[in-house]
């Protein structure tokens, strides 16, 4: 069965199961404003990493049908694409990703480029979310969308040494037009702050992400963009 054929039949699953114990949903009605025009979504996608990385990357462009196409062809076995709000980190409420209403601003982008030994894991479970959210499902069902897709394998734990990059300048992490830091993220299942320390003001320790679930993320900042301007 096709991965779109899998996701599908996972949505109809997640719109069966019972609602019990469902946390608050939320969900996009509007699809438009999350598409772009395929070269500036490209170029965007290439910004991610440093160019001696980007330009031998494939690079995925998002449909219309919430499918993430391959626009480009690489050689080096990295893969650039941008990110819509939803792929943001999230808290994890009884072992339950918990997306809040400030995960679905369509204006937000996020580029991002994964090693080949993130692409079954993170980069998988972000091609499912964004085919769930983009086809009508809500939080709740695309959260069981990718418990089912780790159960049957369609998404795997990521492997040693899984990471990516974000160190786009064109990055739009916040409303309003606003970046956050260039960083690479390290895929580091289970891991929690604890693991690296009190983060401080200074962000001198790695702040991680999604902690304690299998999708936990060390972020660790650079005081450089992709294209070598440092950060002011």
């Amino acid at each position: 069965m096709s991965r779109l054929s899998l996701t599908t039949a996972a949505i109809a699953l997640a719109a069966a199961a019972s609602p019990a114990a469902a946390q608050e949903a939320f969900s996009i009605t509007d699809t438009s404003g999350y598409l772009m025009e395929a070269d500036a979504e490209v170029a965007m996608a290439r910004s991610a990493a440093p160019a001696h990385i980007s330009d031998d990357a494939s690079v995925l462009t998002l449909s219309a049908d919430g499918t993430y196409q391959t626009a480009e062809e690489g050689s080096n076995g990295w893969t650039c694409f941008v990110g819509r709000s939803w792929t943001g980190p999230a808290p994890y409420v009884d072992g339950r990703r918990a997306w809040q209403a400030g995960h679905f601003h369509a204006e937000l982008r996020a580029p991002q480029c994964f090693n080949a030994e993130a692409t079954g894991s993170h980069l998988a479970m972000h091609r499912i979310s964004t085919y769930g959210f983009m086809n009508g499902a809500d939080s709740n069902q695309v959260d069981m969308m990718i418990g089912n897709a780790l159960a049957s394998g369609a998404i795997q734990p990521p492997e040693h040494g899984a990471m990516s990059y974000m160190y786009s300048p064109q990055q739009i992490l916040q409303p309003g037009g606003q970046r956050f830091f260039p960083h690479l993220m390290l895929y580091m299942p289970y891991a929690t702050q604890d693991d690296f320390g009190p983060r401080d003001a200074n962000m001198t320790v790695p702040m991680v992400t999604d902690a304690g679930s299998i999708f936990a993320t060390t972020v660790i900042m650079s005081p450089l963009w992709s294209d070598g301007t440092p950060v002011q």
